[in-house]
């Protein structure tokens, strides 16, 4: 199917089949799905490039109004209800998008994460693999679209949380931040990353600006939208770059981030999302980790301007559970953004103590990394399981093997012997013919 281009024909494909025998197959296998008999000048490369656009809902531009509209509709996605992923990507329809990726459809790592057919169902598939999970390559390790290992370790943070702070708690059932213990964050986000902290700002709205539907059971639409179902995006503003109330300017800013007096991103020094220069809000929390620390480890500024940074040791002398929330949320950081334990006041910590790695010295006063550690060892002891029993499997078929090359031994024995003595028996009637013979005839 890699090779299928808008322009293959159906002859070309039957062209391309190696023998009769094989083609034979084909042939029988299309007629059993179709009940046609496809003539050899069907289009089907065209149809092919269809069908893949009607999968991931392209745009297709209208020629007669020059209007661009996305195709796919619910017949059409109702066609792919019948097969999974595994099986979409194990036929090669995947193959397009495997060398042109689309990052609106699927992320870097090969998963779906963008509008396609049924995206309720695929989304978080692999188009390399077909399954929940991405290849283990590059340095990246086998993983869903979480970042969570089999194992039930974050990838990232190598711990049970996100780099974001969120865990699924199995006894309670749901998914909760370290932070905050209910399943929001310090920004009111959830686990999914859209805002449902309506306090801090537009509710459905995820990390990105996108708008996803909440439906009646409290979840929201995997698809996401710049605007609202009211027209309107993450900041207020509609197409024209007009509020509801018809005005142009919020809280100081035009549509497009800018400050509408000096042309600048930021009004009394925060912009339109409500971060600092350094990603910090009022609150003190930064946009991209979640927390009051920056990725290089750092605090907001204080009154006197003398950056905090994370105060670990001084955690540490707190009570049991903020000492424990404190080593996650350092192992945390440390293990999802390089530049904190680049930062020079992370080595002056670790030379105070005259410890080399800091980090892994809390990691084992930690019984949440500890449980973590017995997650990681369960599953390879599931591994070696695993292999144990492969090796036995083999060792008995092996076993097997060389008792029936031993049986075959023996019979062959057996055979030659038995040959050996028909051999001389008629050897000696011809010798017995030979004398009675008179004159030796």
């Amino acid at each position: 199917m890699s090779k299928i281009t808008p322009q293959t024909k159906w002859e070309d494909i039957v062209k391309s089949l190696g023998n009769q025998e094989e083609k034979e197959k084909v042939l029988d296998a299309v007629y059993e799905l179709t009940y046609l008999k496809l003539p050899n000048d069907y289009e089907i490369g065209k149809y092919l490039e269809a069908a893949r656009q009607h999968f991931w809902h392209k745009e297709r531009m209208n020629e007669e109004t020059g209007q661009a509209k996305k195709v796919g509709f619910k017949k059409s996605d109702a066609l792919f209800e019948k097969y999974s992923v595994e099986h979409l990507a194990k036929i090669g329809f995947f193959e397009d998008i495997k060398n042109d990726l689309d990052f609106d459809k699927v992320d870097s790592r090969g998963f779906i994460i963008g509008e396609c057919a049924n995206i309720e169902t695929k989304y978080g598939y692999n188009i390399y693999t077909g399954t929940q999970y991405c290849e283990e390559k590059d340095g990246i390790e086998e993983q869903d679209v979480d970042g969570y290992k089999k194992s039930g370790v974050n990838a990232y943070t190598q711990t049970l949380y996100d780099r974001y702070f969120f865990r699924y708690d199995e006894e309670e059932a749901k998914w909760v931040n370290l932070l905050t213990g209910e399943d929001k964050d310090l920004l009111g986000y959830n686990h999914e990353g859209i805002k449902i902290d309506e306090k801090k700002g537009r509710a459905g709205f995820d990390r990105d600006g996108l708008w996803h539907e909440k439906f009646e059971d409290g979840t929201y639409s995997k698809i996401g939208s710049k605007f609202d179902k009211d027209g309107y995006d993450v900041h207020g503003f509609d197409r024209y770059g007009r509020t509801k109330f018809k005005e142009a300017i919020v809280k100081g800013f035009l549509s497009d981030g800018r400050n509408a007096y000096n042309d600048t991103l930021y009004v009394d020094g925060y912009d339109i999302d409500g971060f600092d220069e350094h990603g910090f809000n009022r609150d003190g929390i930064h946009k991209v980790t979640g927390c009051y620390y920056s990725p290089q480890g750092y605090m907001k500024d204080d009154e006197n301007s003398s950056k905090k940074h994370f105060p670990i040791f001084e955690c540490l002398k707190s009570s049991e559970i903020r000492k424990e929330k404190s080593i996650l949320e350092w192992t945390i950081l440390s293990n999802v953004y390089p530049e904190f334990k680049r930062g020079a006041w992370y080595e002056l910590e670790c030379r105070k103590k005259g410890i080399k790695d800091l980090s892994k010295k809390l990691q084992e006063e930690s019984p949440a990394l500890q449980d973590i550690q017995k997650l990681e060892f369960q599953a390879g002891m599931a591994m070696l399981a695993d292999l144990d029993q492969e090796i036995e499997d083999n060792s008995k078929m092996t076993k097997e093997l060389l008792e029936k090359r031993e049986k075959l031994r023996a019979m062959n024995k057996a055979l030659i012997s038995e040959l050996n003595t028909s051999m001389k028996a008629h050897l000696r009637k011809i010798e017995s013919r030979e004398s009675d013979a008179p004159d030796g005839r």
